[in-house]
């Protein structure tokens, strides 16, 4: 009888134990829900405000108040239409097709974590100002 009674107290605990750890460690829900990444492809024109190796900043027209700049990663990845990624400067301007990796969380708006640069095409050099130090060929 003993055994019994022990045989069936050790399988309650045994058929209890899945939903007690259930409950102690719940499956994500709401707010702490694991967030799903999405990645869209969009591309932007304007002037380069900074650029190095691993990194392009453009500044495009957003209205009429001004512009904004636009920052973006690169990899081994990132293609340029021009010769190199090298030979584009600050001032020149460019089109950067990027994907921008954003977090969504349910009922909630994306969040961008970060924008990759995909493809640089160079349209224009920069302008040099009149007057400035910069020697012209033939003076």
């Amino acid at each position: 009888m003993k055994r019994i009674i022990f045989a069936a107290l050790a399988l309650s605990i045994i058929l209890t134990m899945p939903a007690a750890a259930a409950e102690i460690n719940p499956q994500p829900q709401g707010e702490n829900a694991k967030p799903k990444h999405q990645v869209i492809t969009k591309k932007v024109t304007g002037e380069v405000a900074g650029i190095s190796k691993n990194f392009i900043a453009v500044d495009y027209k957003q209205d009429e108040k001004g512009t904004r700049e636009l920052p973006m990663d690169m990899d081994k990845k990132t293609k340029s239409a021009y010769e190199s990624l090298e030979k584009i400067k600050v001032g020149d301007i460019v089109a950067v097709t990027y994907d921008e990796i954003s977090e969504v969380k349910e009922g909630q708006r994306p969040i961008v974590i970060k924008r990759l640069a995909k493809l640089v095409e160079f349209h224009q050099a920069a302008r040099v100002a009149s007057g400035s130090s910069v020697l012209q060929s033939g003076e």
